[in-house]
């Protein structure tokens, strides 16, 4: 057990033990337990078990742990007299019901047979960070951003990026809710935790996902509480947010959550620069220049109103989220491009609704629903008649209209997503699963500069897809050691809208549409080989139908390609974990093999028309084989000192032998690996946390953090020659930040410098990343 308190210990006059539970009578381990009114706390043992000595009087009992709701009880402990309180705690609101085993921010979901992961986000919530910069810990797990804040952003998970991995929030699906609530404009302090699945993922999340789902966590608080905060760094960038909320007794509760960032972006990068009075780039000519029209808001409220644990419903909820965005748009998908007027806005409106019941009609039966109607608008602005380079200079570009293509477009989407999940627990052994998701989605163009070109042609279809994915599982545990589920999915999906008929490279837009249906099904299993080395093994026939974007483009720099048949994929995940705790020490290592294979795989490319523009378009290629390992340790001294990091590599390859699929023409670039796509990295970290500093509940913060990227090939390796291709190099980034809290974290401070040794930084190929940059920020918080 692990006491956080010297002073505690020097007094040693009263004793609280028991065990944690759950509700099904399960034991807890590495379940968080403090008394909430002085610094004293510490975490089950492998049994349950905990500890804890304070001086006499009345204290508040804070029981913890991830994927179970928090508990607070009142207790009174008495000189010389040991206080035994057992305490039980309920399974927080997610279908999945998985405990999960604490290992410093990154967690293994130990119940669970999948190989899934969670970030602790709460031991953010003092730092900058949002939440898609909160998952670089998670071994696997790549983020790829354009630029800085608000830029676009895709993650890449065990060799599958962007719209192979999809995005949940408390279970519910987020397809269409549009860049003004990405993830890497969101704050981490949003969530609780952030649960990972790679590969296989459980049925009741009722996702096509084919790389992974990422399912964000915002928790259930009980009494009153806030958490506000505002930081400022570099380039002149802004972040506030702020949370409050409260759950009566009677059962209504209330809750707002609102957040807004804005920064100027106007970072220094290194690239050469067109000569306007010839076109030309020398691009041997490299010059260190300011990013000048890339400034980015964004804003959104979440509020819910409801109630809770009442007899016809243990969580009957209303909400209405609204987020916005303003992006001025710098450069295209190469650097070499740059813009000086262009922009696009983005507003979302979302009503919602979510009901839960456990033991409804029957004891055993639990059924969520959950259903959100989402109107997406965005409207392209590109009106300029100028050409500009990096220094800001612009000449008249000769009569042309538009600086990539003359545009004053808005387009609607209107998203429509319900769920539906009925868990039925037969016995303590034995559950069944059922889930069904319906996601359906139009689009509407409307152009107001009047020219008939060709985006103008394709914006005049209507865009229409509708999906239906449902799922059915059984579970089996035994004794806490033995985990195994078997599930099938049926995948359908409808899609119609504008095609390009022409084979000459010309545009001829047709109306199109087309129907598809699949099953998948797949195992998952862990086992307890011995106390704390655990095993899992699963596998999935999992299938992907195409997104929106991916079916019809963003009507600006994303081109559409209804004709995309869905990927499907064998899956396969081996996993094998030990973590062993001893006195104040804390030891997990943890190794992984990944088997993919994919055929119809979707891959994005980046095309060249007309006027040297590029356009980014997605197209099936064939069959890819990926195979890989990701390794993760991390050592923890009582709440002092955690050391840890985690390293992957993958190897995903073209299996498509013959061009055409149906010629003995052999490919060139069958059993080449896959370009543009990252497939060595690695992560480090240290945090060091002095309890009691300078005066009792206060503590200091010192972090370090490291990443390391392989360089990779934008085009195919063994096409050209390898000294002049184009590359993303490799790179080796440091972050260090510093905190200190107050008052047991009611006042906070922090300053954190990115980028410590202003390394040249890309994700993306010609499109570099801000140099060192600084940040401070305080948070104020109670309740919690």
């Amino acid at each position: 057990m692990i006491l956080f308190s010297k002073q505690a210990f020097a007094q040693h006059k009263a004793l609280i033990s028991g065990k944690v539970f759950s509700t099904e009578k399960e034991v807890i381990d590495f379940a968080t337990v403090y008394l909430k009114d002085v610094n004293v706390g510490g975490i089950t043992n492998d049994k349950g078990v905990y500890h804890l000595k304070a001086v006499p009087g009345e204290y508040t009992l804070v029981v913890s742990a991830i994927g179970y709701e928090t508990i607070q009880l009142k207790v009174r402990l008495e000189a010389g007299e040991r206080n035994k309180q057992n305490v039980f705690l309920k399974p927080a609101v997610t279908e999945l019901e998985e405990v999960v085993v604490v290992s410093d921010g990154v967690s293994r979901l130990k119940k669970s047979a999948f190989n899934a992961v969670a970030v602790d986000a709460k031991a953010l919530h003092n730092s900058t960070q949002d939440l898609a910069s909160a998952l670089i810990k998670v071994p696997g797990i790549k983020l790829r951003e354009s630029g800085g804040v608000g830029s676009d952003m895709q993650f890449s998970l065990d060799g599958f990026t962007g719209k192979h991995i999809k995005l949940f929030i408390d279970g519910v699906p987020q397809e269409g809710v549009g860049s003004s609530f990405g993830l890497n404009n969101i704050p981490v302090n949003f969530a609780e935790r952030i649960e990972v699945y790679r590969g296989v993922v459980p049925v009741g999340f009722g996702s096509d996902a084919l790389g992974g789902v990422i399912n964000i966590i915002t928790g259930n608080k009980r009494s009153l509480f806030l958490d506000a905060s505002y930081s400022y760094g570099s380039f002149n960038t802004h972040k506030v947010h702020f949370n409050m909320g409260q759950t009566l007794k009677n059962g209504f509760m209330y809750e707002i959550n609102a957040f807004a960032n804005y920064s100027d972006n106007s970072y220094w990068i290194d690239t050469p620069v067109k000569d306007l009075s010839n076109g030309q780039i020398d691009q041997t000519a490299v010059e260190r220049v300011k990013r000048f029209h890339d400034a980015f808001h964004n804003e959104a409220v979440i509020a819910k109103v409801g109630v809770v644990n009442k007899w016809f419903a243990d969580r009957f909820v209303f909400g209405f989220t609204f987020s916005n965005s303003n992006k001025e748009i710098q450069t295209g998908v190469r650097q070499e491009i740059v813009f000086g007027q262009k922009r696009r806005k983005n507003y979302s409106y979302m009503p919602s609704v979510e009901y839960r019941k456990q033991d409804l009609f029957l004891k055993g039966l639990t059924v969520s629903l959950t259903a959100n109607y989402n109107r997406n608008l965005t409207h392209n602005l590109d009106t300029a008649t100028y050409v500009y380079n990096w220094h800001g200079d612009h000449i008249y570009n000769n009569g042309k209209l538009g600086e990539q293509s003359y545009q004053d477009g808005k387009f609607a989407n209107d998203n429509w997503n319900g769920t539906f999940t009925a868990n039925y627990h037969i016995s303590n052994q034995h559950s069944v699963v059922f889930n069904h998701v319906l996601t359906s989605f139009k689009r509407k163009t409307t152009n107001s500069t009047g020219v008939a070109d060709n985006s103008a042609v394709a914006a005049s279809f209507d865009k229409v897809s509708l999906k239906n994915v449902s799922g059915l599982s059984y579970r089996f545990h035994w004794k806490e050691r033995i985990n195994l589920s078997a599930f099938g999915k049926l995948y359908s999906q409808h899609s119609k809208g504008p095609r390009n008929a022409s084979t000459t490279g010309a545009f001829n837009y047709v109306a199109f549409s087309e129907n598809v249906n699949a099953l998948g099904y797949g195992a998952a299993g862990s086992y307890y080989i011995v106390n704390g080395l655990q095993l899992k093994l699963s596998y999935e026939r999992a299938y992907r139908l195409p997104t929106t974007e991916e079916l019809f483009g963003d009507e600006d720099l994303e081109l559409g390609a209804i004709g995309l048949k869905p990927e499907h994929s064998d899956n396969v995940n081996l996993n094998l974990s030990y973590m062993k705790t001893f006195s104040k020490h804390n030891i997990y290592v943890e190794g992984g093999l990944i088997y993919r294979d994919t055929r119809n795989y979707i891959r994005r490319t980046i095309n060249s028309y007309s006027g040297g523009l590029y356009y980014g378009l997605y197209e099936n290629h064939g069959r890819v084989k990926t195979k890989g390992f990701n390794l993760e340790a991390r050592y923890n001294y009582a709440t002092l000192l955690s050391v840890g990091g985690s390293y992957t590599r993958l190897n995903a390859r073209d299996n498509e032998r013959y061009v055409g699929g149906n010629t003995l023409q052999e490919s060139t670039t069958y059993g080449v690996r896959m370009p543009n796509t990252p497939y060595e990295f690695a992560n480090g970290d240290v945090s060091i946390n002095l309890r009691n500093f300078v005066k009792r509940g206060n503590t200091l913060s010192i972090n370090y953090g490291a990443l390391y990227v392989h360089s990779f090939y934008l085009y195919w390796e063994n096409h050209g020659n390898k000294k002049s291709k184009q590359q993303v190099p490799t790179q080796l980034s440091h972050d260090v930040s510093v905190v200190y809290s107050m008052d047991n974290g009611k006042y906070n401070f922090s300053i954190e410098c990115k980028n410590l040794t202003d390394e040249k930084l890309y994700d993306n190929f010609s499109l570099q990343k801000a140099g060192r940059a600084f940040y401070g920020k305080f948070r104020y918080t109670f309740g919690k």
